[in-house]
């Protein structure tokens, strides 16, 4: 029996020594002082060496079981890959069979509301306005001038449709309605008074103010028409009213000219008739008709000299109004007339239609149309685009054509097959995954530097609970060292009586 109590003392101690040790590892968790003065072996080594554990922990979990290499290759793994082509197709297929509009999976899945919506519409309505820029304008231009250049380039077919012949009898009868009606006789007035207006107040002569041809057409006229104007001289010689006149001056002139004898064998009615056969007898003449008109020619050439301000101001203004009047009336009566006007345009039908294309009438009557028109398209479209009632389409038209989208079933928006939609889209998020992981993966795991994440959340546990999770991992083999040290305690004390034999 006195072999066995350094046994049973040994193992006993041997126990107690392991346990305390494994305990003195975590406890006691602070400094322990007596008086003052420090208990050795106080905190226990874990709670004492934290930090320093907490660091070579972290490096070596950063540095060896998660680098960037190790997480880099994991995130590149069938599995995820698996994982993400999983994931894909049951995202596509419950959007195919989902009866849900766009608008409540954005809610259920965003947390999308009304101010999202408000914020959409004016992102894509400052960027609309953005892109309007002028280059956009100029293009819109070029486009609108060269599908119009297009169109006229093309047989002048719709001015055979407008110009039919029903088509003409309306038109020259709208024309004519026109200019017989009181509205073109005031207009007609008012710009000849308008012109006067401006006259008035110049010292231009007649001749300056009229088209430089129109004197040369008068002249030609004239001369052409000296039969003409020869005839109505003598017609005018012997009007009743003109006859009286004449004789009336015969008599006058013999009464004050003549001695009174002389006087009474001058009849003044055989004076005119000799007077108006010489003038028959002058005016038969070519070349005094010639001459005749030289006359009227030269009057014309000093009426043409005259101050245009003289004359008007040497008019009264209602006689002036008279003169407009009538001559406004003449030219309705006389240059508007019906027959007139259905000539006119049946010739502005025949030459129109002698063309091979719009763009070639519009350059008979204006050889530059071309920089007009396109200066016109210009102004237009700088105009429509800028103004506000563009804008407001814009954006009404933005809110209508994404409230009606939303609204929609998100299955009714997607019009690609289901198969080609799963592979389509797995290839391209494999693509865009496989971009990041080669570009952006390494300095996404340096900017989370594990290392730190492991050290702060080590140093952020309390000692007993590492105490308890250590333990709780170790608990057999902790409880193995503790009898170890029992057995090992117990076969010195069975050992020591006999070291003293």
């Amino acid at each position: 029996m006195k072999n066995f109590i350094p046994c049973i003392v040994g193992a006993v101690i041997g126990y107690i020594t392991n346990w305390l040790a494994i305990k003195m590892l975590f406890r006691p968790y602070e400094e322990k002082r007596i008086f003052g003065i420090k208990v050795p072996f106080t905190p226990g080594l874990i709670p004492k060496e934290k930090q320093r554990i907490a660091k070579s922990v972290s490096e070596a979990i950063a540095n060896h079981l998660l680098s960037k290499d190790t997480i880099v290759k994991a995130l590149c793994s069938p599995n995820i890959y698996s994982h993400i082509y999983n994931m894909v197709e049951t995202k596509i297929k419950e959007i195919y069979s989902s009866t849900k509009n766009l608008k409540a999976l954005m809610e259920e899945n965003l947390g999308f509301d009304q101010r999202n919506l408000d914020n959409i519409n004016e992102y894509i309505y400052v960027g609309v306005l953005n892109n309007l820029n002028d280059n956009v304008k100029d293009k819109i231009v070029k486009e609108i001038y060269n599908l119009l250049q297009k169109e006229l380039k093309k047989e002048p077919l719709i001015l055979e449709r407008i110009l039919k012949e029903e088509s003409m009898g309306k038109i020259s009868e709208i024309v004519y309605n026109y200019a017989s009606s009181k509205d073109f006789h005031q207009n007609i007035k008012e710009k000849i008074n308008r012109k006067l207006g401006e006259l008035i107040y110049t010292e231009k002569s007649i001749k300056e103010v009229i088209p430089k041809n129109m004197v040369d057409i008068v002249d030609d006229f004239i001369y052409e028409n000296r039969d003409k104007i020869t005839s109505d001289i003598l017609y005018l010689l012997e009007e009743p009213d003109t006859k009286v006149k004449i004789k009336v001056a015969i008599s006058e002139g013999i009464g004050t000219n003549v001695n009174p004898l002389v006087a009474m064998f001058l009849n003044p009615e055989t004076l005119y008739n000799k007077f108006l056969d010489f003038s028959k007898e002058y005016l038969k003449e070519d070349e005094n008709k010639k001459q005749i008109c030289v006359v009227i020619k030269n009057y014309i050439d000093k009426l043409m000299d005259g101050s245009v301000s003289e004359i008007i101001k040497a008019v009264e203004y209602s006689k002036i109004e008279i003169i407009i009047d009538n001559l406004v009336n003449d030219l309705q009566s006389n240059v508007f007339s019906i027959e007139v006007i259905k000539e006119g345009i049946y010739g502005i039908k025949t030459k129109l239609l002698g063309h091979n294309s719009i763009d070639e009438v519009l350059l008979n009557f204006n050889p530059s149309y071309k920089e007009s028109l396109y200066g016109v398209l210009k102004r237009f479209v700088y105009e429509v685009v800028d103004g506000d009632r563009t804008k407001t389409i814009i954006k009404e038209g933005i809110s209508k054509i994404i409230s009606v989208t939303i609204d929609r079933p998100i299955n009714s928006l997607i019009k690609v097959e289901e198969d080609i939609l799963i592979k389509s889209s797995n290839i391209y998020i494999k693509s865009v995954y496989d971009r990041f992981i080669q570009k952006q993966a390494s300095d996404v795991i340096e900017i989370l530097n594990i290392e730190k994440i492991v050290e702060d959340n080590i140093n952020s546990f309390e000692v007993d609970f590492a105490e308890e999770v250590i333990v709780g991992i170790a608990h057999e083999e902790l409880k193995a060292i503790t009898w170890l040290g029992a057995l090992l305690g117990g076969l010195i004390g069975l050992v020591t009586p006999f070291l003293y034999l």
